[in-house]
Protein backbone atom coordinates (compact mmCIF):
# COMPACT_ATOMS: atom_id res chain seq x y z
CA UNK A 1 0.00 0.00 0.00
CA UNK A 2 1.40 3.40 -0.95
CA UNK A 3 1.94 5.76 1.82
CA UNK A 4 0.29 9.33 1.18
CA UNK A 5 2.94 12.17 1.86
CA UNK A 6 2.74 14.39 4.37
CA UNK A 7 3.72 17.92 4.28
CA UNK A 8 7.05 18.88 5.48
CA UNK A 9 7.12 19.55 9.37
CA UNK A 10 7.36 23.54 9.09
CA UNK A 11 4.31 23.79 6.71
CA UNK A 12 1.87 21.48 8.52
CA UNK A 13 2.75 23.49 11.89
CA UNK A 14 2.16 26.91 10.58
CA UNK A 15 -1.07 25.50 9.62
CA UNK A 16 -1.62 23.71 13.33
CA UNK A 17 -0.88 27.26 14.65
CA UNK A 18 -2.99 29.62 12.69
CA UNK A 19 -5.73 27.22 13.20
CA UNK A 20 -5.99 26.90 16.87
CA UNK A 21 -4.83 30.87 17.33
CA UNK A 22 -7.45 31.75 15.10
CA UNK A 23 -10.18 29.19 17.27
CA UNK A 24 -8.64 30.68 20.52
CA UNK A 25 -9.53 34.14 20.13
CA UNK A 26 -13.17 34.54 20.70
CA UNK A 27 -12.86 32.60 24.32
CA UNK A 28 -12.75 35.47 26.51
CA UNK A 29 -13.60 38.11 24.02
CA UNK A 30 -17.43 36.75 23.92
CA UNK A 31 -17.81 36.12 27.84
CA UNK A 32 -17.72 32.37 27.77
CA UNK A 33 -16.62 30.14 30.37
CA UNK A 34 -17.01 26.72 28.73
CA UNK A 35 -14.12 24.80 26.70
CA UNK A 36 -14.08 21.28 25.20
CA UNK A 37 -11.28 19.45 24.86
CA UNK A 38 -11.03 15.99 23.12
CA UNK A 39 -14.90 15.60 23.20
CA UNK A 40 -15.33 16.21 27.11
CA UNK A 41 -15.79 19.98 28.56
CA UNK A 42 -15.12 21.56 31.75
CA UNK A 43 -15.30 25.01 33.46
CA UNK A 44 -13.03 27.31 33.93
CA UNK A 45 -14.36 28.51 37.41
CA UNK A 46 -11.35 28.30 39.88
CA UNK A 47 -11.57 26.19 42.47
CA UNK A 48 -9.67 26.76 46.31
CA UNK A 49 -6.82 24.95 45.56
CA UNK A 50 -4.92 22.08 42.49
CA UNK A 51 -2.23 20.29 43.57
CA UNK A 52 0.46 18.17 41.00
CA UNK A 53 2.35 15.00 42.02
CA UNK A 54 4.44 13.94 40.06
CA UNK A 55 4.60 9.94 38.93
CA UNK A 56 7.30 9.25 41.44
CA UNK A 57 5.73 10.56 44.34
CA UNK A 58 7.63 12.76 44.94
CA UNK A 59 6.93 16.41 46.33
CA UNK A 60 3.79 17.96 45.32
CA UNK A 61 3.05 21.63 43.81
CA UNK A 62 0.63 23.65 45.27
CA UNK A 63 -1.57 26.46 43.97
CA UNK A 64 -2.33 29.03 46.35
CA UNK A 65 -6.17 29.64 46.48
CA UNK A 66 -7.87 33.23 45.21
CA UNK A 67 -7.95 34.73 49.12
CA UNK A 68 -4.47 34.11 49.34
CA UNK A 69 -1.51 36.24 48.03
CA UNK A 70 0.60 35.16 44.92
CA UNK A 71 3.45 33.77 46.32
CA UNK A 72 5.05 31.88 42.61
CA UNK A 73 7.52 29.14 43.70
CA UNK A 74 10.86 29.42 43.81
CA UNK A 75 13.27 25.96 43.42
CA UNK A 76 16.78 26.25 43.72
CA UNK A 77 19.69 25.51 41.56
CA UNK A 78 20.24 21.86 43.98
CA UNK A 79 16.73 20.67 43.40
CA UNK A 80 15.85 18.61 40.12
CA UNK A 81 13.68 19.85 37.82
CA UNK A 82 9.96 18.30 38.15
CA UNK A 83 7.73 17.77 35.66
CA UNK A 84 4.15 19.19 36.51
CA UNK A 85 1.41 17.86 33.84
CA UNK A 86 -0.60 20.32 32.82
CA UNK A 87 -4.04 21.09 30.24
CA UNK A 88 -5.82 23.89 28.97
CA UNK A 89 -8.32 23.89 32.07
CA UNK A 90 -5.40 24.16 34.60
CA UNK A 91 -3.85 26.49 32.93
CA UNK A 92 -6.79 28.91 33.38
CA UNK A 93 -7.25 28.04 36.68
CA UNK A 94 -3.85 28.47 38.05
CA UNK A 95 -3.58 31.83 35.47
CA UNK A 96 -6.83 32.97 37.33
CA UNK A 97 -5.46 32.42 41.04
CA UNK A 98 -1.41 32.56 40.95
CA UNK A 99 -1.13 35.31 38.26
CA UNK A 100 0.90 38.56 39.85
CA UNK A 101 -0.55 41.15 37.76
CA UNK A 102 -4.17 39.69 38.45
CA UNK A 103 -3.47 39.20 42.38
CA UNK A 104 -2.63 43.15 41.73
CA UNK A 105 -5.23 44.13 40.37
CA UNK A 106 -7.46 42.19 43.19
CA UNK A 107 -6.01 44.16 45.83
CA UNK A 108 -6.49 47.62 43.86
CA UNK A 109 -10.59 46.43 44.13
CA UNK A 110 -10.20 45.71 47.51
CA UNK A 111 -8.72 48.43 48.20
CA UNK A 112 -11.41 50.47 46.33
CA UNK A 113 -13.77 49.05 48.38
CA UNK A 114 -12.40 49.91 51.62
CA UNK A 115 -12.10 53.83 50.02
CA UNK A 116 -16.08 53.20 49.30
CA UNK A 117 -16.91 51.92 52.57
CA UNK A 118 -14.49 55.47 54.03
CA UNK A 119 -16.61 57.49 51.61
CA UNK A 120 -19.74 56.56 53.18
CA UNK A 121 -18.69 56.67 56.70
CA UNK A 122 -16.98 60.68 55.86
CA UNK A 123 -20.18 62.23 57.56
CA UNK A 124 -20.00 60.58 60.85
CA UNK A 125 -18.82 63.31 63.87
CA UNK A 126 -15.46 63.29 65.58
CA UNK A 127 -15.02 62.35 69.50
CA UNK A 128 -12.00 63.82 70.97
CA UNK A 129 -11.73 63.41 74.96
CA UNK A 130 -8.32 64.93 76.30
CA UNK A 131 -7.41 67.19 79.11
CA UNK A 132 -6.40 71.27 78.01
CA UNK A 133 -4.11 73.82 80.12
CA UNK A 134 -4.59 77.68 79.73
CA UNK A 135 -1.74 79.81 81.49
CA UNK A 136 -1.56 83.72 80.95
CA UNK A 137 1.10 85.83 82.52
CA UNK A 138 1.12 89.76 81.83
CA UNK A 139 -0.90 92.13 79.85
CA UNK A 140 -4.54 91.74 78.71
CA UNK A 141 -7.34 94.30 78.03
CA UNK A 142 -10.14 94.27 80.58
CA UNK A 143 -14.15 95.26 79.63
CA UNK A 144 -13.58 98.57 79.43
CA UNK A 145 -10.51 98.72 77.27
CA UNK A 146 -7.79 99.45 79.97
CA UNK A 147 -4.72 97.60 80.38
CA UNK A 148 -4.33 95.47 83.25
CA UNK A 149 -1.57 93.02 84.66
CA UNK A 150 -2.98 89.37 85.77
CA UNK A 151 -1.63 85.79 86.23
CA UNK A 152 -4.06 83.68 85.48
CA UNK A 153 -4.72 79.54 85.21
CA UNK A 154 -6.99 77.43 83.59
CA UNK A 155 -7.19 73.64 83.27
CA UNK A 156 -10.04 71.66 81.37
CA UNK A 157 -10.16 68.08 81.26
CA UNK A 158 -13.27 66.73 79.06
CA UNK A 159 -14.87 65.63 76.70
CA UNK A 160 -15.29 66.94 72.37
CA UNK A 161 -17.49 66.82 69.28
CA UNK A 162 -16.77 68.17 65.91
CA UNK A 163 -18.71 67.82 63.39
CA UNK A 164 -18.63 69.32 59.83
CA UNK A 165 -21.36 69.08 57.80
CA UNK A 166 -20.94 69.30 54.23
CA UNK A 167 -23.36 67.20 51.88
CA UNK A 168 -22.26 68.61 48.34
CA UNK A 169 -18.43 67.36 49.57
CA UNK A 170 -20.26 64.08 50.75
CA UNK A 171 -21.81 63.62 47.92
CA UNK A 172 -18.56 64.02 46.23
CA UNK A 173 -16.59 61.94 48.07
CA UNK A 174 -19.14 58.69 48.21
CA UNK A 175 -19.57 59.50 43.92
CA UNK A 176 -15.46 59.18 43.80
CA UNK A 177 -15.57 56.08 45.75
CA UNK A 178 -18.14 54.47 44.23
CA UNK A 179 -16.18 55.08 40.07
CA UNK A 180 -13.06 54.48 41.51
CA UNK A 181 -14.48 50.92 42.79
CA UNK A 182 -16.16 49.91 39.48
CA UNK A 183 -12.77 51.38 37.32
CA UNK A 184 -11.03 49.59 39.40
CA UNK A 185 -12.95 46.11 38.88
CA UNK A 186 -12.88 46.44 34.95
CA UNK A 187 -9.36 46.63 35.28
CA UNK A 188 -9.71 43.14 37.26
CA UNK A 189 -11.92 41.72 34.66
CA UNK A 190 -9.84 43.11 31.58
CA UNK A 191 -6.46 42.22 33.04
CA UNK A 192 -7.95 38.58 33.90
CA UNK A 193 -9.11 38.08 30.31
CA UNK A 194 -5.91 39.27 28.62
CA UNK A 195 -3.56 37.35 31.13
CA UNK A 196 -5.90 33.99 30.56
CA UNK A 197 -6.31 34.65 26.90
CA UNK A 198 -2.20 35.37 26.63
CA UNK A 199 -1.98 31.69 29.34
CA UNK A 200 -3.88 29.86 26.62
CA UNK A 201 -2.08 31.11 23.63
CA UNK A 202 0.62 30.24 25.12
CA UNK A 203 -0.45 26.56 26.05
CA UNK A 204 -1.54 26.36 22.78
CA UNK A 205 1.85 27.36 21.00
CA UNK A 206 4.00 25.04 23.82
CA UNK A 207 1.44 22.06 22.72
CA UNK A 208 1.68 23.04 18.92
CA UNK A 209 5.57 22.96 19.32
CA UNK A 210 5.77 19.55 20.88
CA UNK A 211 3.05 18.22 18.41
CA UNK A 212 5.41 19.42 15.46
CA UNK A 213 8.34 17.74 17.37
CA UNK A 214 6.69 14.36 17.33
CA UNK A 215 4.99 15.24 13.90
CA UNK A 216 8.89 15.81 12.93
CA UNK A 217 10.59 12.67 14.96
CA UNK A 218 8.11 10.75 12.95
CA UNK A 219 8.78 12.25 9.46
CA UNK A 220 12.84 11.59 10.74
CA UNK A 221 12.23 8.40 11.16
CA UNK A 222 10.55 7.81 7.50
CA UNK A 223 13.32 9.59 6.14
CA UNK A 224 15.67 6.68 7.78
CA UNK A 225 13.82 4.02 6.40
CA UNK A 226 13.56 5.77 2.98
CA UNK A 227 17.60 6.33 3.19
CA UNK A 228 18.10 2.72 4.28
CA UNK A 229 15.74 1.33 1.21
CA UNK A 230 17.85 4.05 -1.06
CA UNK A 231 21.73 2.61 -0.04
CA UNK A 232 20.26 -1.03 -0.57
CA UNK A 233 18.94 0.26 -4.28
CA UNK A 234 22.66 1.90 -4.47
CA UNK A 235 24.53 -1.40 -4.14
CA UNK A 236 22.45 -2.68 -7.03
CA UNK A 237 23.01 0.59 -8.83
CA UNK A 238 26.01 2.99 -8.13
CA UNK A 239 23.87 5.28 -9.91
CA UNK A 240 21.23 6.22 -7.80
CA UNK A 241 24.09 7.47 -5.21
CA UNK A 242 22.85 10.69 -5.91
CA UNK A 243 19.56 10.38 -4.32
CA UNK A 244 21.32 8.83 -1.22
CA UNK A 245 22.76 12.12 -0.61
CA UNK A 246 19.89 14.16 -1.07
CA UNK A 247 17.79 11.99 1.14
CA UNK A 248 21.03 12.55 4.32
CA UNK A 249 20.40 16.52 3.37
CA UNK A 250 16.56 15.95 3.83
CA UNK A 251 17.50 14.17 6.98
CA UNK A 252 20.23 16.98 8.02
CA UNK A 253 17.01 19.72 7.91
CA UNK A 254 14.75 17.76 9.28
CA UNK A 255 17.30 17.40 12.84
CA UNK A 256 17.69 20.90 12.31
CA UNK A 257 13.61 21.61 12.65
CA UNK A 258 13.20 18.89 15.40
CA UNK A 259 16.09 21.26 17.27
CA UNK A 260 14.23 24.45 16.32
CA UNK A 261 10.80 22.97 17.53
CA UNK A 262 12.17 22.18 20.92
CA UNK A 263 13.87 25.14 21.72
CA UNK A 264 10.00 26.55 20.89
CA UNK A 265 8.57 24.65 23.26
CA UNK A 266 10.65 25.14 26.19
CA UNK A 267 10.47 28.93 25.84
CA UNK A 268 6.30 28.26 25.68
CA UNK A 269 6.95 26.36 28.51
CA UNK A 270 8.80 29.36 30.70
CA UNK A 271 6.15 31.40 29.33
CA UNK A 272 3.59 29.55 30.69
CA UNK A 273 5.18 29.30 34.28
CA UNK A 274 5.31 32.89 34.62
CA UNK A 275 1.72 33.36 33.44
CA UNK A 276 0.98 30.62 36.21
CA UNK A 277 3.40 31.75 39.20
CA UNK A 278 5.46 29.32 38.81
CA UNK A 279 9.08 28.88 39.30
CA UNK A 280 11.64 28.38 36.78
CA UNK A 281 12.20 24.95 38.18
CA UNK A 282 9.17 23.23 36.85
CA UNK A 283 8.83 21.51 33.51
CA UNK A 284 5.15 21.66 32.67
CA UNK A 285 4.10 18.67 30.32
CA UNK A 286 0.53 18.93 28.42
CA UNK A 287 -1.68 15.96 28.98
CA UNK A 288 -3.24 16.64 25.40
CA UNK A 289 -0.98 13.88 23.49
CA UNK A 290 -1.77 16.06 20.51
CA UNK A 291 -3.82 18.78 18.91
CA UNK A 292 -7.17 18.49 18.90
CA UNK A 293 -10.07 20.33 17.62
CA UNK A 294 -11.18 22.90 20.47
CA UNK A 295 -15.29 23.42 20.61
CA UNK A 296 -14.84 26.82 21.87
CA UNK A 297 -17.74 29.17 20.33
CA UNK A 298 -20.71 28.67 18.02
CA UNK A 299 -19.34 30.75 15.01
CA UNK A 300 -22.82 29.66 12.90
CA UNK A 301 -24.52 32.28 14.04
CA UNK A 302 -24.38 35.73 12.43
CA UNK A 303 -21.86 38.18 12.71
CA UNK A 304 -24.11 40.95 14.33
CA UNK A 305 -25.26 38.72 16.82
CA UNK A 306 -21.52 37.69 17.55
CA UNK A 307 -21.34 41.62 18.01
CA UNK A 308 -24.18 41.52 20.09
CA UNK A 309 -22.90 38.88 22.71
CA UNK A 310 -19.71 40.78 22.89
CA UNK A 311 -20.85 44.07 23.45
CA UNK A 312 -22.94 42.33 26.35
CA UNK A 313 -20.53 40.03 27.95
CA UNK A 314 -17.56 41.44 26.75
CA UNK A 315 -14.31 42.23 29.56
CA UNK A 316 -15.03 45.27 31.14
CA UNK A 317 -18.26 46.39 29.11
CA UNK A 318 -20.85 45.95 31.99
CA UNK A 319 -18.20 47.67 34.46
CA UNK A 320 -17.82 50.62 31.99
CA UNK A 321 -21.90 50.81 31.54
CA UNK A 322 -22.13 50.98 35.66
CA UNK A 323 -19.20 53.86 35.67
CA UNK A 324 -21.13 55.85 33.14
CA UNK A 325 -24.49 55.44 35.42
CA UNK A 326 -21.99 56.80 38.46
CA UNK A 327 -20.75 59.41 36.83
CA UNK A 328 -23.75 60.63 35.05
CA UNK A 329 -25.93 60.12 38.67
CA UNK A 330 -22.90 62.16 40.91
CA UNK A 331 -23.50 65.12 38.00
CA UNK A 332 -27.07 65.27 38.60
CA UNK A 333 -26.42 65.79 42.66
CA UNK A 334 -24.01 68.41 41.88
CA UNK A 335 -26.91 70.56 39.64
CA UNK A 336 -30.39 72.23 41.65
CA UNK A 337 -30.62 73.66 45.00
CA UNK A 338 -27.69 71.21 46.23
CA UNK A 339 -25.34 73.75 45.48
CA UNK A 340 -26.44 76.07 47.78
CA UNK A 341 -26.65 74.58 50.90
CA UNK A 342 -23.98 75.71 53.36
CA UNK A 343 -21.26 74.25 55.06
CA UNK A 344 -22.55 73.44 58.99
CA UNK A 345 -20.02 73.19 61.31
CA UNK A 346 -20.67 71.99 64.79
CA UNK A 347 -18.95 72.14 68.76
CA UNK A 348 -19.24 70.71 71.74
CA UNK A 349 -17.57 70.48 74.83
CA UNK A 350 -18.36 69.42 78.38
CA UNK A 351 -15.99 68.76 81.15
CA UNK A 352 -14.14 69.98 84.44
CA UNK A 353 -13.05 73.38 84.22
CA UNK A 354 -10.63 74.52 87.26
CA UNK A 355 -9.23 77.93 86.92
CA UNK A 356 -8.10 80.60 89.34
CA UNK A 357 -5.09 83.28 90.07
CA UNK A 358 -1.94 82.60 90.09
CA UNK A 359 -1.71 79.16 90.68
CA UNK A 360 -5.07 78.06 92.69
CA UNK A 361 -7.29 76.47 91.03
CA UNK A 362 -11.50 76.31 91.52
CA UNK A 363 -13.88 73.64 89.89
CA UNK A 364 -16.39 74.11 87.78
CA UNK A 365 -18.50 72.25 85.36
CA UNK A 366 -18.44 73.68 81.80
CA UNK A 367 -20.23 73.17 78.09
CA UNK A 368 -19.22 75.12 75.18
CA UNK A 369 -21.56 75.21 72.44
CA UNK A 370 -20.93 76.27 68.83
CA UNK A 371 -23.00 76.33 65.28
CA UNK A 372 -21.93 77.85 62.42
CA UNK A 373 -22.81 77.94 58.68
CA UNK A 374 -21.05 79.35 56.26
CA UNK A 375 -20.95 78.97 51.96
CA UNK A 376 -17.59 78.97 50.36
CA UNK A 377 -18.00 81.73 47.69
CA UNK A 378 -15.16 80.63 45.91
CA UNK A 379 -16.59 77.85 44.96
CA UNK A 380 -19.30 79.49 43.37
CA UNK A 381 -16.63 81.69 41.14
CA UNK A 382 -14.93 78.37 39.72
CA UNK A 383 -18.23 76.16 39.53
CA UNK A 384 -17.65 76.69 35.37
CA UNK A 385 -14.22 75.01 35.50
CA UNK A 386 -15.53 72.29 38.37
CA UNK A 387 -18.67 71.81 35.27
CA UNK A 388 -16.15 71.17 32.64
CA UNK A 389 -14.01 69.13 34.66
CA UNK A 390 -16.76 66.70 35.64
CA UNK A 391 -18.09 66.70 31.88
CA UNK A 392 -14.32 65.60 30.47
CA UNK A 393 -14.63 62.63 32.54
CA UNK A 394 -17.75 62.14 31.51
CA UNK A 395 -16.78 62.27 27.70
CA UNK A 396 -13.94 60.02 28.63
CA UNK A 397 -15.84 56.99 29.91
CA UNK A 398 -17.78 57.66 27.38
CA UNK A 399 -15.08 57.15 24.50
CA UNK A 400 -13.59 54.37 26.71
CA UNK A 401 -17.24 52.44 26.64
Amino acid sequence: MDRIPLPSGSHRLRWLRRGLHAASLPLLALGCAQVEIAGTSSSATPTTHVDFQDADGGATTRAASAEEPAKPAVLSAEQPVKPVPVNLDTVLRLAEEQNAQIALARERVREAFTEQKLADAAWFPTLNAGVAYYRHEGGIQNEDGSLIRSSTGALFPGVGIDAKFDLREATFLRVNAERMLRQQEGELRKVTTETLLDAANTYIDLLTARTGEAIATELEKMQREQLGRAEKLTEVEPANRIHVEGIKGDLSGQRQAIGKLRQQGNAAAAKLAYFLGLGPGVDLVPVDARLVPLAIVDATPPASDLVAQALANGPGVRELEALLSVVESGIEKTQGFRKYLPIVELKAAEGGFGAGPDSRLDWANRFDLGIQARWNLTEFLMSNQRQQLAQSKLNQVHLTY
